[in-house]
């Protein structure tokens, strides 16, 4: 970063016709909305995640792999993968907005990544 002038800050751009993420992804979305059903969850509602969190880890790791180029990153560099986070907020129409994002480090000579920011659907926002 040059300065700390706004259009230092500004993220760039991602490119356009970057592939949705995984459908499992997608349907761990759902499965943790759910969870918001009640405050206090009655005993055996809430079922192990476990499986559901390596699968999502799994498929985020090929994602991130195959789409390397698309999300600049160097392929043949460790990435380090967040786990999904799910943000729902309300849009300044009034409408609820749900969001995937996942963040995805590299570390080798310096430190770079992305924020893959998605929909609810999973196509990534651009």
């Amino acid at each position: 970063m040059r300065s700390s002038a706004e259009e230092s800050l500004l993220w760039d751009r991602a490119d356009r016709g970057i592939a949705p993420l995984p459908g499992v992804c997608v349907s761990a979305l759902t499965q943790n909305a759910q969870a918001f059903r009640r405050i206090r969850p009655e005993e055996g509602e809430r079922a192990s995640s476990e499986p559901v969190a390596r699968d999502v880890a799994s498929a985020l790791r090929a994602y991130a792999r195959t789409n390397a180029r698309a999300l600049r990153l160097a392929p043949d560099v460790r990435m380090d993968i967040s786990r999904p986070r799910y943000s729902f907020r309300v849009a300044p129409d009034g409408q609820l907005v749900v969001e995937i994002i996942i963040q995805i480090v590299q570390k080798a000579r310096r430190i770079t990544g992305v924020t893959v920011v998605a929909s609810a659907d999973g196509s990534i926002r651009t």
